[in-house]
Formats: structure tokens, sequence, C-alpha cells
């Protein structure tokens, strides 16, 4: 099984992309590689191989919810660089 500039046509069609016939003939040749490239992974044999369901052992990392105090006004602008009434002052953009 392999691409040839009919299945590159398809695909580009379903695409919406138009292509010189250069361009599909390029694309066949350019895609075949990776075609063989699958076919051998698909002929290992993965009989007696668990599914992955992730890379880490991880499962909840999650912490649990705490209700704690919010900042105050002046904790949350003290490191602004400029503020005004109690607020951000930003430049205007408009």
């Amino acid at each position: 099984m392999g691409f040839s500039s009919q299945k590159v046509e398809q695909l580009a069609f379903f695409s919406s992309l138009s292509l010189t016939e250069e361009e599909k003939e390029r694309f066949a040749q350019e895609l075949n590689p990776f075609l063989k490239c699958v076919e051998q992974i698909r002929q290992v044999n993965t009989d007696n191989t668990q599914p992955l369901i992730h890379i880490l052992p991880n499962h909840n990392v999650f912490r649990p919810d705490e209700v704690i105090p919010s900042p105050g006004q002046e904790e949350m602008l003290k490191n602004a660089k400029v503020t005004a009434e109690g607020y951000y002052k930003v430049p205007r953009i408009m």
C-alpha cells in the first residue's frame, strides 16, 4: 500500500487544498516513507503488552480544597507599579 497521486488528490479535496500535478506527485513520494514506518509499527507483536493509560504512576495529584482568607487589598496591590484609588493603574489602550 502506498500513496498515489490520486490518493493525494482525494486528501487535498477533503482538506480544501488546490494542488498542481507536480505537487501531487511530490507529496505522494514524500508520504510513502511514512507509510512504510507505520506498517513496520503495525507488525510489532503487542499481544503480551498491557495498555498504557499514563506514563507516570500518578493517580490523583490534586490537593484538597481548603477555605482560606483572601489577601487584603493592600497586600494585592503592593507589587503593582502604579495604583490609583485602590486599583491597578494601567496604560490606556483606546
